[in-house]
């Protein structure tokens, strides 16, 4: 990963960390293949030091629960009730459960519906980091 692609990642993790604590996901290099957790966050002259811890999240297939709480602007077709059904999905580690007007309610829904979701908070997620 380059230093470019670090400092947008980490840009990405600081928009999207729900108690807002980015450099959780991070790990730093000390020495040799020796990696450790950050405790604060690094600052832009060190990114080139750190790299994405192998378990955080992948915001290319996964939703923040601090980006659908927040949420002003809702996909179209949805209804209000999105924010707490996907809240309800990201705490249970489940399927989404939404209102769809044309597809009614899902428990579980298609992989479609997931990728519509995903990409109306991905839009979105560009328009805040630019």
């Amino acid at each position: 990963m380059t230093t470019e692609e670090q400092t947008k990642a980490y840009d990405l993790d600081e928009l999207l960390h729900p108690e807002g604590k980015p450099w959780e996901w991070w790990q730093l290099h000390i020495r040799d293949d020796w990696w450790e957790d950050c405790l604060i966050a690094p600052t832009p002259d060190t990114v080139r030091h750190y790299r994405r811890k192998s378990d955080a999240p992948d915001w290319d297939r996964e939703l923040s629960l601090k980006e659908v709480r927040e949420c002003e602007e809702l996909p179209p077709d949805y209804g209000k009730n999105i924010i707490s059904d996907i809240d309800w999905m990201l705490n249970q580690l489940r399927g989404y459960r939404v209102w769809n007007k044309e597809k009614g309610f899902c428990d579980f829904c298609t992989v479609e519906i997931k990728q519509e979701l995903l990409d109306h908070f991905k839009k979105l997620r560009e328009k805040k980091l630019k």
